[in-house]
Parts: structure tokens; C-alpha cells; sequence
């Protein structure tokens, strides 16, 4: 439980600000790594039960840069891991599964006569597509994993509003096939979405996450509130990188975001244009 992930963390000696790391469901984002990082790797022991990460890293096509990350060897990031930067939530997401020791397992020892059979979990779902409906509902297709897949008796999918710290979710049989419409959704919200899928022999890992909007619940949208909670962190001694939140009012209509940042020294203004698309999974720059 969360309880006891935090009662690790505390022995571990994290400080409160940082003890938001010991969860599994806490979304994990680039400044944490920067202004927690001297107490990632106490975080991370306790997330992982000391388990090696990099597997899973692997299969989501994380760099061997960045491995580190996953395995616990390496806890600090600097400006020469940029190319770690857009996998920041993979290596998140894969440091957050549970120890095999506990909840689901990677690997199940089935013992029948005349000796033991190993069963392996099924692969993650794929090719994970999201498609607006209306202003209250989303419709979610994915492809069956590409191996083991024969046994797998359900699909969880795990959603999260933009904004809030708690994912629902969604079980249904596989026998109802790879595709689901998801209702009773706030209109003019950011969600994102994954899939995993359950066999005898496990859990599989998450499908890639994917991200959409619902749309407004009027015809005339109007405009987007203001962006939320802008931070900067100086990354390299010649490079600042900001992150923010979407907009809380009617954030699935913007199209880009508008930075302007200007020289102290200078008082000159200069203004650079970030395209942001319907399935950006950060807003960073």
C-alpha cells in the first residue's frame, strides 16, 4: 500500500516534500527527478522492492542512457541526459510496477504431473488509439498483445484526468473484443489512457499511454483559461526548461502555446511558438 511504501520512504530518510514520489499512482514528471534527485534512489528502492526496472524500460524503447534510471544505478540527471527527457514517464511508470514478490507477477510456476510448467504473463496491449465521441465520452481500440495472448480473460484500462492525482479504471472480458467507449466523462477534460491485460499467469505490462480530449458540452468555445502551475528549472548552464498544466477551463481546445521570454540585461522581448498536438503527453519546453 501506499502506507507502507511511505513508511519505507521515511526510513529512508525523503524528506515531506519529496515523500509524494512513494506511490504507485503519483505521476512522476521531470522536476521531480531535478529537485528530488538526491533522494530518488531511496524513493525508487522502496517503489521497486529492489528489483531491477530495465526490462520494462527496454521493451518501451527507453535508450540504454537511460537505463540507469530503471536498474537504480543511476538517480542523477544532468544536461547530458536530454535524449531522457521524453521518457521520463516511461521510466516513471516502469520504477511504479509493483515487486514481483507482490500483486501481480511477471512469471507464474504452475505444477502439474509429471513437473513444473512456467506460464508467462501476456505482453502489453498495442497500437492503443483514443477518439473523441462527445463531450462526455471517449472511445478507446487497442490490438492484443503480440505474444501470449491465447489465455488472457480480461483488459483493465486505466484512466487519469489532467489536473487530479487518481486513476479510474475500467475490467472487461476479453471475450467482448478490444474496444470500449468510456462515458460519464467531464466535458472540455484532458484524460490519458492505458491498457493492460490479465491472464491466469499475470498482468502484462501497460500499453503506451495515450492521450485526448472531450469535447466542449457548448457550440461556442470560446477560449482556453490561462496555462496552470508554469515552473522553471535552469537544466544547463545555457538552458532553462519550463513545464505547465493545461488549462483548467476548456484545455481540449488549444492548438499551441505561445512562450515569450526576454533578456534581463537587454529588456529585449523575444517570442518562440510551441505546437503542442491533441495526444502531447507533456507540455514542456
Amino acid at each position: 500500500s501506499d502506507d507502507m511504501l511511505t513508511g519505507c520512504c521515511r526510513g529512508r530518510d525523503v524528506p515531506s516534500n519529496c515523500l509524494h514520489l512513494c506511490s504507485r499512482t503519483e505521476e512522476i514528471t521531470l522536476f521531480d527527478f531535478l529537485q528530488c534527485q538526491d533522494h530518488l534512489s531511496s524513493a525508487s528502492y522502496c517503489l521497486r522492492g529492489g528489483e531491477d526496472r530495465s526490462p520494462c524500460c527496454r521493451q518501451r524503447g527507453v535508450p540504454d542512457l537511460c537505463l540507469g534510471f530503471c536498474s537504480g544505478d543511476m538517480l542523477t540527471m544532468d544536461s547530458s541526459h536530454i535524449a531522457c527527457v521524453p521518457h521520463i514517464q516511461d521510466l516513471a511508470e516502469c520504477i511504479q510496477l509493483p515487486p514481483t514478490g507482490v500483486g501481480t507477477s511477471a512469471v507464474t510456476t504452475v505444477f502439474t504431473t509429471p513437473g513444473p510448467v512456467e506460464m508467462a504473463a501476456p505482453g502489453s496491449p498495442r497500437n492503443l488509439t483514443a477518439v473523441r465521441m462527445s463531450s462526455s465520452s471517449i472511445r478507446l481500440t487497442w490490438l492484443p498483445p503480440a505474444v501470449h495472448m491465447a489465455d488472457i480473460t480480461h483488459y483493465v484500462v486505466r484512466y487519469l484526468a489532467y489536473g487530479t492525482s487518481i486513476f479510474q479504471q475500467v475490467t472487461q472480458a476479453a471475450a467482448n473484443g478490444t474496444s470500449v467507449v468510456l462515458a460519464a466523462l467531464s466535458p472540455n477534460t484532458t484524460y490519458q489512457f492505458q491498457v493492460t491485460a490479465r491472464s491466469p499467469a499475470g498482468t502484462s505490462l501497460p500499453s503506451k499511454p495515450v492521450v485526448q480530449s472531450t469535447a466542449g458540452d457548448v457550440v461556442d468555445v470560446g477560449l482556453p483559461g490561462r496555462p496552470r502551475n508554469l515552473q522553471a528549472v535552469q537544466f544547463s548552464p545555457l538552458s532553462v526548461l519550463l513545464s505547465w498544466q493545461p488549462p483548467q477551463d476548456m484545455p481540449g481546445t488549444v492548438t499551441a502555446y505561445v512562450v515569450t521570454f526576454w533578456n534581463m540585461a537587454e529588456q529585449q522581448p523575444h517570442t518562440g511558438t510551441l505546437e503542442v498536438s491533441a495526444a502531447a503527453a507533456d507540455n514542456t519546453a
